[in-house]
C-alpha cells in the first residue's frame, strides 16, 4: 500500500510590518490571529495512539530574513477647488517619487493610490452686543492619496522615511514583508523534516502494531506567519499615588491633577520556540518572517 499525502498549505501571505513597524501597529494593543495563536499554544504531542490508529507528529520552525518590503505611505492636501487641491497633492508625491528613484527604486516599484475627495467646513463667528452666533462654512476641499513603494534590503528604509518628510509625508500606514523564495523555503524544511522522519520512523518501527497499515497517512500543513500578528505593546513607568479633598463647601479652591504623558511602545514576540523538533536560524536576531511546517504521520489498522 502506498503512503497517501495530504497537503494542507496555508500561505499567509498579507506580511506586514516587523522591524520596520508601522502607524498600523496603533490600529490595536495585541494582534494574534487564530492561526498564530493555535500554534504558539498548547503542548506538542509527538506522538498520540488509540485502538484503532497511531499518530506521529514533527513540527518545524523557520526564521526567515525578508527579501523585500513593500511600505504604504499617506498623504493629504487641502485646497479651495478640487482643481488646485490634486495640483499641489501632486507636486508633492512627484517629489517624491523622483527622490525615491536616486535611492534606486525603479518606477514600475512604485504606485498612487487615490483614497478619497471630500469638502471640508470650518465655523465663522460674528458678535452681535451680547450674542455670538457661529455659522458652518465650506472651507474647500480634501484630497487623500497613499504612495505604495516597494524596496529591496539594498535601500535604507532610513532613507526613505527622511526623502519623504522633505514633501510633508509622515504617516507611514504599514510595511509588508516579501519573501519571493515561498518554494525553496518550503523545500528546506521538507527536508528537514524528512531527516526527522527516518529517526520517528526507526524509532516507530517497534512500536507499531501487528496489523496495522504498512504505509501511513501522511498529511503536510506550512504555515507563512506575519510579524504584524506577533507584535505586542506596553508601557513601563513608576507613578505615586495622591489623594486629595475637593470640598467647595469650606474652601473655594479646587485641586487640579495633570498627568504626564506615558509612552506607549510595542515589541515582537514571535512564536515559542518550545514545542518544535526542529528550529531552523535559530539564533537570528533578525525580525522577519516565521514558516512553520508540521507533518502528521498516521498508521491505522487494516479493516
Amino acid at each position: 500500500m502506498k503512503t497517501i499525502f495530504v497537503l494542507l498549505g496555508i500561505f499567509s501571505l498579507s506580511i506586514s510590518s516587523a522591524q520596520h513597524g508601522a502607524n498600523e501597529l496603533y490600529r490595536s494593543g495585541e494582534k494574534y490571529n487564530s492561526t498564530v495563536y493555535q500554534l504558539n499554544n498548547g503542548e506538542h504531542q509527538r506522538v498520540s495512539q488509540t485502538k484503532n490508529e497511531a499518530v506521529y507528529r514533527i513540527k518545524i520552525l523557520n526564521n526567515v530574513k525578508t527579501d523585500a518590503y513593500i511600505v504604504t505611505f499617506g498623504l493629504n492636501q487641502e485646497a479651495k477647488s478640487v482643481k488646485e487641491c490634486n495640483a499641489k497633492i501632486n507636486q508633492r508625491i512627484q517629489g517624491f517619487k523622483s527622490a525615491a528613484k536616486n535611492l534606486g527604486i525603479k518606477e514600475d516599484e512604485m504606485y498612487v493610490d487615490f483614497i478619497t475627495q471630500n469638502k471640508i467646513y470650518d465655523y465663522v463667528s460674528e458678535t452681535q452686543g451680547s450674542q455670538v452666533k457661529v455659522n458652518q462654512v465650506d472651507a474647500g476641499f480634501e484630497i487623500k492619496k497613499n504612495v505604495i513603494l516597494r524596496f529591496s534590503n539594498q535601500v535604507s528604509f532610513d532613507d526613505l522615511v527622511e526623502k519623504a518628510s522633505d514633501f510633508e509625508i509622515h504617516n507611514i500606514i504599514k510595511v509588508d514583508y516579501v519573501n519571493l523564495n515561498a518554494d525553496k523555503i518550503y523545500e528546506q524544511m521538507f527536508e528537514e523534516a524528512h531527516k526527522l522522519l527516518q529517526i520517528r520512523k526507526n524509532q516507530m518501527s517497534k512500536h507499531i502494531e501487528e496489523g496495522s497499515e504498512d504505509e501511513p497517512t501522511i498529511q503536510i500543513s506550512f504555515v507563512a506567519l506575519s510579524p504584524t500578528s506577533q507584535y505586542k505593546t506596553f508601557q513601563a513607568f513608576e507613578t505615586s499615588e495622591l489623594s486629595y479633598s475637593n470640598n467647595s463647601r469650606y474652601s473655594d479652591k479646587h485641586v487640579i491633577r495633570q498627568e504626564e504623558r506615558k509612552s506607549k511602545t510595542f515589541y515582537y514576540d514571535g512564536l515559542n520556540p518550545q514545542g518544535f523538533d526542529k528550529i531552523i536560524n535559530a539564533n537570528t536576531p533578525v525580525v522577519g518572517m516565521q514558516y512553520v511546517m508540521e507533518i502528521t504521520m498516521t498508521y491505522r489498522k487494516k479493516q
